[in-house]
């Protein structure tokens, strides 16, 4: 428990992303009492294209962060998005059937193109560039890779297989003996985007209050967020 704890108390020091942008000055805690149709609390990539979402469709948010926008797992991740999902298709066919789960692989591909398409209208620069390899350092664990390719072209994921020496096409290394390469998948900086939803958020009207961590949450007709030094009555609340 100790170790865990002194892991997250590390979470204030500055990581290779942090380190590598400027941030705009800070948005100013939340003061006195404000009403909103939709509150979000959370600062990740999940409130803020929540955020800009619905201020795109015409409501008044107000987005409350307990500390900077992106400051937790949505700024500090790997920077992959990658079509699928960590478990494979098979459970999602198993306990779905073929249709939704076929249903759940799309909207992943979706999904990256939502991120490509965000990028390229509010103009954010986060280093995107498509393309991800997929490797095997092993026969074994190359006859499975094969098989994950074959199940991306199935899917009509455009894809690019290699082995023994072909390799060095995609990866500069002597360890691997097979790969493919797909062209759905990308990388990004998760900081610089986080900071540019940020920004498309508040060009779209939505009001930031970044270290302003809701205390208390009292549900009636209406929602309030409360916090150490206001509060937000809204209709509606994502918690993000």
């Amino acid at each position: 428990m100790r170790s865990l704890i002194g892991s997250d108390t590390q979470l204030n020091q500055k990581s290779y992303y942090e380190a590598s942008v400027q941030r705009e000055p800070l948005c100013p805690p939340l003061q006195g009492a404000v009403v909103a149709d939709v509150v979000v609390v959370g600062g990740g990539f999940a409130g803020l294209s929540a955020a800009l979402e619905l201020a795109q469709k015409g409501m008044k948010v107000v987005l409350l962060e307990a500390d900077r926008v992106g400051a937790g797992a949505s700024g500090r991740n790997g920077g992959q998005a990658i079509v699928g999902y960590a478990s494979g298709q098979g459970p999602f066919e198993s306990q779905l059937g073929a249709a939704d789960s076929k249903r759940a692989w799309d909207y992943s591909v979706e999904a990256i193109d939502l991120i490509e398409q965000r990028i390229a209208l509010h103009g954010i620069a986060c280093d995107w560039q498509r393309g991800y390899t997929y490797v095997a350092d092993s026969a074994r664990k190359a006859k499975a890779l094969r098989e994950e390719f074959d199940d991306h072209c199935a899917r009509g994921v455009a894809c690019d297989w290699a082995e023994g020496t072909e390799v060095a096409r995609f990866i500069e290394s002597p360890r691997y003996v097979a790969a493919f390469r797909e062209h759905t998948s990308g990388h990004l900086h998760p900081l610089k985007y986080a900071l540019g939803l940020a920004r498309a958020a508040q060009a779209a009207g939505v009001q930031i209050h970044e270290r302003s961590p809701v205390i208390g949450l009292d549900r009636g007709r209406t929602l309030v967020a409360r916090t150490a030094q206001g509060q937000v009555t809204a209709r509606y609340g994502v918690l993000a």
